[in-house]
């Protein structure tokens, strides 16, 4: 069953292995391309076409999966000026001057990160408050993911509470800060290094 907004996909696209297995590999070949700067333009809307339908095949079945964002990513990409710089395309080896060109898509990239960090973190906060980091939620939560990937890890992070309620406060702190940590390029060194 199709979730809201994908029904118009479902019925027109061809679903098949064999068209997935093709738009997999038109997606990574796209993808290669975009990252060499070759053939950036067309190499880019591919990505896009090749991706959308990848992820949108994965909406449908039957959970959400939220990876809508990698789409995204390569609308913007598909719309920007992507291949000016370090590509096989322009045969530059260095950025182009300062444009508004490039900081448009840059800070709607930035936004969009910061949205995907910071709303889940207000979610948190506003179903849970700060008891969405107490050892107990955190300690549930884990259960809940090894049970799903049916596999515990070496080291259990649920026998150590002090460190796991600590990791839970930090990453509420993290998710809420982060559209802060994008407004400076020192902060946002510390952002990307958080997030990883």
């Amino acid at each position: 069953v199709p979730p809201l907004g994908l029904g118009l996909f479902a019925a027109l696209a061809p679903i098949s292995v064999v068209v997935a297995q093709a738009m997999r590999a038109l997606a990574v070949a796209s993808a290669v391309a975009t990252m060499l700067g070759l053939y950036t333009r067309v190499a880019t809307k591919l990505l896009l076409a090749s991706s959308f339908y990848l992820l949108a095949l994965g909406q449908l079945g039957g959970t959400v999966v939220h990876d809508m964002h990698l789409v995204w990513f390569a609308a913007i990409l598909a719309v920007s000026p992507a291949g000016d710089a370090f590509s096989v395309d322009m045969g530059r080896a260095r950025p182009p001057p300062p444009s508004t060109a490039y900081g448009i898509p840059v800070w709607t990239a930035r936004a969009l990160f910061a949205a995907i960090y910071f709303f889940p973190g207000l979610h948190k906060v506003m179903t849970q408050g700060l008891g969405w980091a107490s050892v107990e939620n955190l300690s549930l939560e884990l259960y809940w993911k090894w049970f799903e990937w049916n596999e515990v890890p070496s080291f259990r992070l649920d026998q150590h509470p002090r460190l796991l309620a600590a990791g839970g406060l930090a990453t509420l702190a993290f998710e809420l800060g982060f559209p802060l940590l994008l407004l400076t390029r020192k902060t946002r060194v510390v952002a990307a290094i958080f997030g990883l």
